[in-house]
Formats: C-alpha cells, sequence, structure tokens
C-alpha cells in the first residue's frame, strides 16, 4: 500500500490526528492483505520524518534530482 498524501492543517497538528489517520491505514492494509505500506517525505520536513519513524516507518531511499 501507498501513502500518497497525508497532511494536518498546522492549527491541528500534536493533536494525534496524523497517527490516527497512520493507524488507520495500518488496520486497513492489513484488513486487506497488504503486507507493507510505503510513502515519501522530502529531506528537509523533519516534523514528518520524525512522526513517520515513531510510527514504525525506517528510511529505505532517497530520490535524487539535479537542474539541466
Amino acid at each position: 500500500m501507498y501513502i500518497h498524501d497525508l497532511a494536518v492543517l498546522s492549527t491541528y497538528r500534536q493533536n494525534g490526528i496524523a497517527t490516527g489517520m497512520l493507524s488507520y491505514v495500518a488496520e486497513y492494509a492489513r484488513k486487506i492483505g497488504a503486507t507493507k505500506i510505503e510513502l515519501a517525505v522530502h529531506l528537509f520536513n523533519t516534523d514528518a520524518m520524525k512522526l513517520y519513524e515513531q510510527n514504525g516507518f525506517r528510511a529505505r531511499a532517497v530520490r535524487m534530482e539535479r537542474d539541466v
């Protein structure tokens, strides 16, 4: 299963909303027989990376780019 976007309006952050959404996705993934949940996060978004790590995600790859 792939999470394309996950966002919580800044005024509602730190209330467990994102953690609740991630828990719901994990429960749904198990229900449909998925074995992994993947997502992408920008390196500058350290708050999101911390949230994902606290919810069991681990870094697996880094995507790189350059201007031409």
